[in-house]
């Protein structure tokens, strides 16, 4: 079966939007549709999305910017439970979706939108307050809670292992990036997705899109004193290729090594533990911070 629903996203601009903004914007949001479309099934059982389609219908580019859209989605039903459908699915016609389904879809595309700027607050701020962004999505996923009896726990489960992989969560996380692009260029202007509003203390607390970005890039270093190393990998002519070690107490996992500071391959050459002076390089990886590359700089024994 195919279900189309007209799917609007206003921005209360109070300038002309810049195109290359109003572009990324549309990308976001056809990103954004298809997840929310892509969660369907575990909020309706029976059905299963087998296509979701986005069309635009018309962008008025003076303010406030108006994307408006059509989603088309190809839906299909579970023939063992044709006979105890939801109520929701009885509802479908060829000519009527049931407002209920409607409100279902922009809740979960704003759900997601939400739980991918989240995300973007975790990286950049390692307080992990309850902040506004968290609080509408909170609200959200209460809201979802009541219109499928799916618990709060429940569907923040979902979403945690839907994208807990490291890339996903990205994805998301640059999706609300574009989506809040305009809003962000031009004072936190609200933003409404299909009626619903989202205020401007909220955009505002959306973090800047440059300060994201460099909150991905960062990459530290740490120094640790007296720590047991266990070598993976030697080679005797080289100082800066060819070891791994794992820092116990640090990480369990086998990392890069190089001898710095005029420690001589030799002095530990054969040998399977030592302990040493080092420095831990870390990099970003999504919300965490990893141990990437040790730098030895002294052997204590």
């Amino acid at each position: 079966m195919r279900v189309d629903l007209p799917f609007a996203v206003e921005y209360g601009t109070p300038a002309v939007v810049p195109i290359e903004e109003i572009i990324d914007s549309l990308i976001s949001v056809r990103g954004l549709i298809e997840e929310g479309g892509a969660n369907l099934p575990y909020f309706i059982d029976g059905i299963s999305v087998d296509q979701v389609q986005v069309y635009v219908r018309s962008i008025s580019q003076e303010s406030p910017l108006k994307e408006l859209l059509l989603v088309s989605f190809l839906l299909a039903f579970q023939k063992d439970l044709e006979k105890e459908v939801p109520e929701m699915i009885q509802q479908f016609t060829g000519a009527h979706v049931p407002e209920q389904f409607h409100t279902l879809v922009t809740i979960g595309v704003m759900v997601v939108l939400f739980y991918g700027a989240a995300y973007v607050k975790d990286v950049v701020s390692s307080l992990h307050q309850n902040s506004s962004v968290k609080k509408q999505l909170s609200s959200l996923i209460a809201e979802l809670s009541v219109m499928t009896g799916k618990t709060e726990d429940e569907i923040r489960k979902f979403l945690d292992d839907r994208y807990k992989a490291k890339g996903r969560a990205k994805t998301l996380a640059s999706m609300a990036v574009a989506f809040f692009r305009p809003s962000k260029s031009q004072s936190n202007a609200p933003v409404k997705i299909g009626g619903r509003d989202i205020g401007s203390d909220v955009v505002k607390d959306v973090p800047a899109e440059y300060a994201y970005e460099e909150a991905l890039a960062v990459e530290t270093s740490r120094e640790h004193r007296g720590v047991e190393l266990e070598l993976h990998a030697q080679d005797r002519d080289r100082d800066r290729t060819g070891w791994a070690a794992v820092p116990r107490g640090i990480s369990d996992k086998r990392l890069k090594m190089r001898l710095v500071d005029g420690v001589s391959p030799t002095e530990i050459w054969g040998k399977n533990h030592i302990r040493g002076d080092i420095v831990v390089k870390y990099k970003r990886t999504g919300v965490d911070v990893i141990p990437t590359e040790i730098h030895l700089s002294r052997i204590l024994s």
